[in-house]
């Protein structure tokens, strides 16, 4: 998460290489996070991006004060 918070977004190729999962692992991961509204999913197949849900942000920025 916090590579999402500095960078915005995220895609597949970057959280496998970051989390040193595989591609099926992280689309799991990725699917299960958008389920539970804390991903939202920007785009189709390859080039899909996923970022914080805009309400995560606003607990999270609220929760700073």
């Amino acid at each position: 998460m916090d590579f999402i918070e500095k960078n915005g977004e995220i895609d597949n190729y970057r959280a496998q290489i970051l989390s040193d999962k595989s591609a099926e692992s992280v689309k799991k991961y990725f699917a299960a996070l958008v389920e539970a509204d804390i991903l939202t999913a920007i785009g189709e197949k390859k080039g899909r991006k996923y970022k914080l849900n805009e309400a995560v942000l606003r607990i999270k920025n609220d929760s700073q004060k």
